[in-house]
């Protein structure tokens, strides 16, 4: 078997993948192409504003103001 090395564009991978005999070609870096699906995903919840992002301060407000809570709650 020989290992051969192909750039084929992103919206034309999964038709190009169809298009091979399954008992014929192995692809070696499947675990990349379903991380590649899972970030293009979770990329476009973010910009139709649809995942679960919080911006950084906002985040760090939070986690101060529970901090806050629970000194005070530990000191009363």
């Amino acid at each position: 078997m020989k290992v051969i090395q192909l750039q084929v564009q992103d919206d034309y991978l999964e038709d190009f993948l169809k298009t091979l005999p399954a008992d014929k070609v192995k692809l070696l870096d499947q675990t990349f192409l379903d991380t590649q699906k899972k970030f293009v995903l979770e990329l476009e919840k973010f910009q139709n504003d649809t995942g679960q992002f919080s911006p950084y301060y906002e985040e760090m407000k939070e986690i101060d103001d529970w901090l806050k809570k629970e000194e005070n709650s530990a000191n009363s």
